[in-house]
């Protein structure tokens, strides 16, 4: 895609510290060549764009239509993921589509009255699913 005003390495502010986060971010996913490190900097580019209402994220992958499905990247890197995001992840294995799932307790310590939502996306190949996103 051509054009100013974009978003990409190309259009990266370098003069600002969140310029070279993005521009550092866009490197790494242009040089993930395995699905893992393609998935985890993938993940780290959606929190920078959703910003600070991104508390957790996973990527499963597995064989088309069959599985086993299993995580290839969390964020933030190296956190557990969550029952909901295991859920909206069946989900959405299951169903073909994108699910969400409004008003979930938050699982975290610091605010137990935050609710939630999950948003979760099957990974489709050739109409087959191959895992999801949430």
């Amino acid at each position: 895609m051509t054009g100013s005003g974009g978003t990409g390495p190309d259009h990266t502010d370098h003069a600002s510290g969140a310029g070279v986060h993005e521009a550092e971010e866009w490197t790494r996913l242009q040089e993930g060549r395995d699905p893992e490190s393609f998935s985890r900097a993938w993940l780290d580019r959606q929190a920078s764009i959703i910003g600070t209402d991104v508390i957790r994220a996973v990527v499963v992958l597995g064989a088309p239509e069959t599985g086993p499905f299993a995580p290839v990247a969390v964020w933030p890197e190296g956190t557990l993921g969550s029952p909901w995001l295991v859920t909206g992840v069946e989900n959405a294995i299951s169903r073909k589509q994108t699910v969400m799932e409004r008003g979930k307790r938050s699982p975290t310590t610091d605010d137990q009255k935050r609710k939630l939502d999950v948003v979760s996306h099957p990974l489709m190949v050739d109409a087959q699913v191959c895992g999801a996103v949430s």
